[in-house]
């Protein structure tokens, strides 16, 4: 980047700076972050769908892939942009310009590259940029983070500022194992954060409520962790057609086995208060900056 260029988007960031309340307004938006420490086990999928009937039980959701440089919800959603937040912070865009309007109820903001552009960026001209997004997710009952597989520093940073995560496993033993290390890798820096388990490719409900309560079982002997159980999908053949045809399984097989079991979650879901810290600009901080160190958590939170 030329200097010319870098003093052109600093005098935009400072403008923008200078245009900032003192302080933001109390937020009752829920941010859910949706992890699997392991890769395969329909965690995106969860995600785009889980969304759809969300927003059919009358919920606004906002859905974020945190997955950067690697995400697939566009992809799954047959939806693609130029636009994304990296258009917000380099060229100045406004986010409702970069915002896609998936369904009634349902918007995905591109993240695309936005971490690069953020990287080397003085973080206090970056404060009406986070004010900005903090203010714009308060439109919605949700945000719906997709994280990337694995447990990396990106990962856990981006964890450790949600309001709750949700773990998605499988029957799978190695999804168990990675799941399990997902939760204390973030139970050990946040001993106060919240977890609910999804159990996707079930054969039965039996088998769902078996695999969650050795999840739950392991968790609070060895971690001193309550999880809660947002229930089970069982294995169907139509959810990876879906994403073959780029379209939510609700829009292509209405009636499939995996679909009433997301309903039925989203119903119970929306028939209950969702955790809700007011930790927005905190979140998105840590969603685009590399992290904070431990000691710096509990003040970003507490903002």
């Amino acid at each position: 980047m030329n200097n010319g260029y870098a003093g052109d988007q600093a005098a935009a960031l400072r403008s923008r700076v200078s245009k900032m309340p003192f302080r933001s307004p109390q937020t009752a938006t829920s941010v859910l972050g949706i992890a699997s420490g392991k890769g395969g086990v329909g965690k995106s999928s969860i995600v785009v769908n889980l969304a759809t009937q969300l927003a059919r039980c009358g919920q606004k959701v906002l859905l974020l892939d945190a997955d950067f440089g690697l995400g697939n919800l566009d992809i799954m959603l047959g939806v693609s942009t130029q636009d994304t937040l990296e258009s917000v912070v380099v060229d100045g865009k406004k986010l409702e310009e970069i915002a896609l309007q998936i369904d009634d109820g349902i918007t995905l903001l591109p993240t695309g590259s936005a971490n690069f552009a953020l990287a080397n960026a003085n973080p206090m001209l970056l404060e009406p940029i986070f004010y900005e997004l903090e203010t714009y997710a308060k439109r919605f009952d949700s945000v719906l983070v997709d994280t990337g597989a694995g447990i990396s520093e990106r990962v856990r940073n981006t964890l450790l500022f949600t309001d709750k995560v949700v773990i998605v496993t499988s029957p799978d033993p190695t999804s168990l194992t990675d799941s399990y290390a997902t939760i204390k890798v973030v139970a050990q820096r946040d001993r106060r954060k919240a977890f609910a388990v999804i159990v996707n490719m079930v054969e039965s409900s039996a088998q769902g409520r078996e695999i969650f309560s050795q999840l739950a079982h392991v968790a609070n002997k060895y971690l001193h962790v309550e999880l809660e159980s947002w229930g089970s999908i069982p294995h169907d053949a139509r959810l990876p057609q879906s994403v073959r045809r780029q379209q939510p399984l609700a829009n292509c097989y209405p009636n499939s086995p995996a679909i009433h079991a997301l309903a039925r979650m989203a119903t119970h879901l929306t028939g209950q208060p969702l955790p809700s810290g007011g930790i927005l600009r905190g979140f998105f901080r840590s969603f685009f900056q590399s992290g904070y160190p431990p000691e710096d958590s509990m003040e970003l939170i507490a903002e």
